[in-house]
């Protein structure tokens, strides 16, 4: 399916499979609230437009987008989005409603790259964004939030939800129940008779999602909006984190290209729109008899490449590009833009566009089933480890059963990508019956300042820093490699050669550290 050709007959049967019916909890003010979109009459073609713009944030939306008119919105999205801003009292009122459509094709693989668009446009338009995290117990919502204090004071609500293949943003104007504050008033703080602020503040999700905004995007809210440090807490027996969970950085735009039969093409690029020279894709295609052939290119100084296949079923084997990385080089594993790298039917041909990205998962469906695996994401990977310590010695190194280890990663400079990055702490309790090792994974790719104590008690206890593992002895990872309780962290890539990763992979080793007193 493709995403720029969106049918608004599509729009109804997938607003049917969203089975919106579950129960929404504002944890602020514990209201409930119970969404069933279930629609009877169909939603046809003269009944929604395929739009460039959002109605109510004024900023350009992926590619795609279909929206269902106003008239046409299911009743129960109308109330779904009414109840959410009585919730809030009578300080505040509703607005328009807009409620969008995109095709994502069967697995959804676009969805993460719209949701990161949506929030990087608004973004710079000085919108703060908030998103949260789907709840198992409610099912596969999630709620968002945007607030903007200049030039005017708006406010929007509401929640994406993914179908089988869609994704349905519905979200509402909050407005002022009371008008502008008058100029005598306008010293006064900000929501001290004006409270649309601290509403908006009370209705965002306890659990917010904020990846790091990438530098060309970041406007003053955006710099003052997401928290400095992500922080996370681990329950004894869990054993990998991905610190940036589904977060994708904003995809760049690509130019246009026809298919071509027989030829795979696109371009490459980086998350700052850069085209990059070099990339190479490779693709394979087998057809009867089970023999396989393969053909490569590289991308020019335009980011653009073609490739000539054989006949046959194909898939892409590689996707990476080799760039100057630390005191060397390193060979980075591509995303496709549109999310997806499934195999295809050379006869008529492809286009893909590829981007190199500082984090994010590569592959979804191998992240679920092996969360642990560093070549899922393609920011850098680590691995803590520690002993227990045995209460019948004394002086002994190892951590003290029923303590807390607390690993803090701290940005030194910018990112890979240019970007500021941010503070990244995990805790986890030390308990004799569970797992000594832990992972943290999809961090964005740069150098970390690393330290560990155990904190609780009096007061915490700094901990000391060994590289462990069998390729400790290789250039990067720790700096000094054991002894000190900080030290500088550089990850360390798989390799430097161009097709070194799969297509849609990571290609960091994960960096193995152990901890003690």
């Amino acid at each position: 399916m493709n995403i720029n050709h969106v049918s608004p007959n599509y729009i109804q049967s997938s607003i049917t499979r969203a089975a919106l019916a579950v129960g929404f909890g504002l944890t602020a003010l514990s209201i409930p609230l119970t969404v069933t979109v279930l629609t009877e009459s169909p939603v046809r073609a003269q009944e929604a437009d395929t739009v460039s713009t959002s109605q109510l944030s004024g900023g350009t939306v992926p590619a795609g987008a279909v929206r269902v008119r106003a008239r046409q919105v299911p009743e129960e999205v109308t109330k779904a989005l009414r109840t959410m801003m009585e919730s809030a009292g009578d300080t505040v009122k509703q607005g328009r409603t807009e409620l969008l459509v995109w095709e994502t094709g069967k697995k959804g693989a676009k969805a993460n790259d719209i949701k990161s668009q949506i929030g990087a446009t608004l973004r710079r338009g000085n919108w703060e964004y908030t998103e949260g995290e789907p709840d198992a117990k409610i099912g596969p919502f999630t709620l968002v939030t945007a607030l903007q204090t200049k030039p005017t004071r708006r406010a929007l609500i509401g929640f994406w939800v993914p179908t089988e293949e869609a994704l349905i943003l519905a979200w509402t104007e909050m407005l002022p129940a009371k008008n502008e504050p008058s100029r005598a008033e306008a010293g006064k703080p900000a929501d001290a008779e004006y409270s649309i602020g601290q509403i908006f503040k009370d209705l965002q999700p306890e659990h917010v999602v904020t990846p790091p905004v990438p530098e060309p995007y970041k406007t003053s809210a955006s710099n003052s909006s997401p928290a400095s440090v992500l922080s996370f807490t681990m329950t004894p027996n869990q054993y990998c984190i991905n610190v940036m969970k589904s977060a994708m950085p904003p995809m760049p735009s690509f130019a246009k290209l026809a298919l071509k039969p027989g030829v795979v093409r696109g371009y490459v690029k980086d998350s700052k729109e850069r085209p990059l020279a070099g990339a190479v894709i490779g693709v394979r295609s087998s057809s009867a008899g089970g023999f396989y052939s393969g053909a490569s290119a590289k991308s020019d100084a335009r980011g653009y490449y073609e490739v000539a296949v054989p006949w046959g079923a194909a898939s892409f084997y590689t996707a990476t590009i080799t760039q100057d990385y630390a005191d060397g080089r390193a060979s980075f594993g591509l995303h496709p833009a549109d999310g997806e790298a499934d195999s295809f039917a050379t006869a008529g041909g492809l286009v893909e566009n590829w981007v190199l990205l500082p984090y994010g998962v590569g592959d979804r469906d191998s992240a679920s089933d092996q969360p642990q695996y560093s070549g899922n994401y393609y920011g850098g990977s680590l691995s803590v480890s520690y002993y227990i310590a045995d209460p019948r010695f004394d002086g002994d190194k190892n951590l003290p059963d029923g303590s807390e280890l607390e690993v803090t990663l701290s940005p030194e400079g910018k990112l890979f990508d240019g970007s500021t990055g941010k503070a990244i702490v995990v805790r986890r309790p030390v308990k004799e019956s569970s797992r000594t090792s832990f992972y943290i994974n999809n961090v964005p790719v740069g150098t970390y300042r690393i330290s560990a104590r155990l904190i609780g008690g009096n007061s915490p206890r700094s901990l000391h820093l060994k590289e462990t593992g069998p390729y400790s002895s290789r250039p990067l990872g720790l700096d000094p490699k054991e002894g000190a309780t900080t030290a500088t962290l550089t990850f360390r890539p798989g390799g430097a050669k161009a097709r070194m990763s799969p297509a849609a992979r990571g290609n960091w080793d994960s960096l193995d550290v152990s901890v003690s007193l």
